[in-house]
């Protein structure tokens, strides 16, 4: 995911010509965009990653695909250790799970 944004305000993903398709999923209300692009290793995922990240607003997130179903690493680390393994060889927080704080989640440091 590259960008999140209130699904109500016009976005058009400019910032982000060249990286890739953007597409996007409203979910309460807010729109969050993905780059269209499947890497087979977490290491290309980790080196796509930093490029999105200085596309736009300076942050992305590595998100998987699990039977058609995007998934968040954190919830395939017990079933792919090995990739858990190399997420946190590179140093990506993915693989933590967020926290909840006062009913809302918020990232894990």
């Amino acid at each position: 995911q590259v960008v999140a944004y209130p699904a109500h305000k016009p976005y058009t993903g400019h910032h982000f010509d060249g990286l890739g398709e953007l597409s996007s999923v409203v979910i309460k209300g807010i729109a969050r965009y993905t780059v269209d692009n499947t890497l087979q290793t977490v290491e290309q995922a980790a080196a796509f990653k930093e490029k999105a990240a200085n596309y736009g607003p300076g942050d992305a997130f590595i998100t998987a695909i699990e039977k058609g179903e995007r998934k968040y690493l954190f919830e395939l680390v017990d079933k792919y250790p090995e990739m858990a393994k190399e997420a946190k060889r590179l140093g990506l927080n993915e693989i933590v799970p967020p926290r909840k704080k006062q009913g809302k989640l918020t990232p894990a440091s």
